[in-house]
């Protein structure tokens, strides 16, 4: 069976190891990340998120995950 969690998007979350991303957005404010896994498979991992405005350099190592709009801005979500 498969369940999905909703996490606070911070520096570093500790998340279900082989998830799938389903959903990036704002609540009150803040970023969350809402992913899907097997429940079976529930084994956790550290993973460093980044949240870049257009225009701004990208580290090596880092995937892009979401991008969000917000008025004129657009945040792009990034994992390491």
């Amino acid at each position: 069976m498969r369940k999905i969690y909703k996490y606070l998007i911070e520096e570093s979350v500790l998340i279900p190891k082989n998830h799938k991303v389903v959903l990036v957005d704002q609540q009150n404010g803040d970023f969350y990340i809402w992913v899907e896994f097997e429940e079976s498979d529930a084994v956790e991992q550290m993973v460093f998120f980044r949240i870049f405005v257009t225009g701004h350099l990208i580290p090596d190592g880092f995937e892009h995950v979401h991008s969000y709009i917000e008025g004129k801005f657009v945040w792009h979500i990034y994992k390491g």
